[in-house]
Formats: structure tokens, sequence, C-alpha cells
């Protein structure tokens, strides 16, 4: 199996080190993801500067941004607050 021109593979495996599948992931998709990710970033970054109103007031939204996944540039500051 070849990969196609732009594409990129990336193995999964488990924790014992097995082979899990191959998955070819174009440029395009790459950068989809990467500005999924700025953008949930820039979104975390506006929300913890009004954090106190949106711990209190917008739990759903907040929940729903958790189950979504903090992104790795914000985490640690969310854990801070979340701590406070």
């Amino acid at each position: 199996n070849s990969i196609e021109d732009g594409a990129t593979a990336t193995e999964k495996s488990s924790s014992s080190g097995h082979r899990l599948s191959l998955v070819k992931i174009s440029d395009s998709e790459q950068k989809k993801r990467r500005e999924k990710e700025w953008s949930r970033e820039r979104k975390w970054i506006k929300m913890m500067k009004n954090w106190e109103n949106v711990n209190a007031a917008k739990r759903k939204k907040l929940k729903r941004r958790i189950r979504k996944g903090i992104p790795d540039a914000v985490r640690g500051h969310v854990w801070m607050e979340f701590c406070r």
C-alpha cells in the first residue's frame, strides 16, 4: 500500500506496542484539524477572561466544551481555574 501525495501515514498502537491501524491524513485534513483546534483555543481563552460568569451562569456551555476537549495550549490554565 502506497501513501498518496499530500497524505501522512499515522500508526496507532496499543499500550503494549501492537499496531492497531494505519490512518491516512491528507494535508487539507491536517489543516482543517489545526484550524478547529485554534478555534477551540480562542473560545477557551475568551471564556477564561470572563471565568466568574461562565462558571456560574453558563454551566451547560462549559460542560459541552469540556466534553469536546480542552486544548493543550490552555489546559493547565483551565485546570488552575477549576481548582480555585
